[in-house]
């Protein structure tokens, strides 16, 4: 269906566009519709919508997790899967909080200060669990 959105892991997902021409020295960047383009009406590249990581691009942590959600079951599954949800959330939230309130880019501290409230959200919801 054109237009619709992608799913992955459960959630939908928007589609990416590349900001090229970034003049700040960070180079490309994989964004929504980025604050950080020079031209906020110049059109995007839309590129096709990146499937779920796979266990090789995880961090060495995540490949951990993955590693031991794959031998376990159960209770023991829940447990852990549970535990890897809070712990990533709670980092999440350390770092929109931590941009919140000390971010350079007015925009991005706008964002993360709109998200935090629904990162905080999450981990209450998984928490309960």
């Amino acid at each position: 269906m054109p237009g619709a959105l992608p799913i992955v892991g459960g959630i939908v997902a928007a589609p990416l566009d590349v900001a090229a021409g970034v003049t700040n020295g960070v180079g490309d960047l994989v964004t929504g519709r980025s604050v950080g383009i020079d031209s906020p009406l110049a059109p995007l590249t839309v590129t096709p919508a990146s499937p779920a990581p796979i266990g090789s691009q995880l961090l060495p942590a995540g490949r951990d997790d993955l590693s031991r959600l794959r031998t376990i079951s159960g209770r023991q599954f829940d447990a852990l899967y549970k535990a890897t949800q809070v712990d990533a959330l709670r980092q999440l939230a350390v770092l929109y909080r931590d941009y919140a309130a000390n971010g350079d880019d007015p925009a991005l501290r706008a964002m993360a200060a709109h998200e935090l409230p629904r990162v905080d959200a999450r981990l209450a919801r998984v928490s309960r669990l």
